[in-house]
């Protein structure tokens, strides 16, 4: 039951990462804040057009709220018991965080694949129509 949890969490918060991510990188609502955003800092213009940077911090936010623990670190052998806590903290939370933003990523990819079919269907369809419409016209001309 556990692992099945696990991969809920990880789906889910994938699903969140990717939408959140792509709100802020391509929706319509935050046009007007990416612009001013790349206007006062380069860097921070790239961060929020650019999936992977700004899907990574998202993956950040999302380990530090919900804490899924996909990833616990094993203690380091030579190490003091609070040096371990830390180290062991650390490493969980980022190693969450990297594993929610590939839960994003596949997201990301898989819905890009089925918007560029259904755009390549939707390019045929309106080609064939075109077609019809060519030979429809060229009997009643000829």
């Amino acid at each position: 039951m556990a692992v099945l949890w696990s991969i809920l969490r990880f789906l889910f918060l994938g699903a969140i990462n990717h939408q959140i991510t792509l709100i802020v990188v391509e929706s319509l609502l935050f046009r007007g804040v990416r612009e001013r955003v790349a206007a006062r800092s380069r860097w921070l213009g790239e961060l929020v057009s650019c999936h992977v940077c700004f899907g990574m911090w998202v993956a950040f936010l999302l380990a530090f709220i919900f804490r899924p623990r996909f990833v616990v670190a094993s203690p380091l052998e030579t190490a003091s018991p609070a040096f371990n806590r830390w180290y062991r903290a650390v490493a969980t939370f980022a190693g969450d965080s990297f594993v929610i933003a590939v839960g994003g990523r596949i997201y990301n990819e898989l819905l890009g694949l089925l918007r560029r079919e259904v755009a390549v269907t939707e390019e045929e369809r309106e080609l064939l129509e075109e077609e019809v419409e060519q030979l429809e016209r060229m009997g009643r001309d000829g």
